[in-house]
């Protein structure tokens, strides 16, 4: 929220949900609750890009990438609107 608050709009922000944990060990409602989080700190702002915060690593379940594009999408969120 902080970042978003300093830089949001002049700056592009792509990933921020975490794949040390949500994105590997977490549950499907942890998952939405990050990126509707991250997207939530940014709306205002503008400038962010949902996705995981590092490249892709081998552990990260695939049904949560998916609950993770699908939460995205259920905000109705639209960078570069807010």
């Amino acid at each position: 929220e902080a970042i978003a608050k300093e830089f949001g709009g002049r700056l592009a922000f792509y990933g921020g949900i975490d794949c040390q944990q949500v994105l590997t060990q977490g549950t499907l409602g942890e998952v939405r609750a990050a990126v509707k989080r991250n997207i939530r700190a940014f709306e205002p702002y503008g400038g962010y890009i949902v996705a995981n915060c590092h490249h892709g690593i081998a552990n990260i379940r695939p049904e949560n990438v998916i609950a993770m594009c699908r939460a995205a999408a259920e905000t109705g969120y639209a960078p570069g609107r807010g």
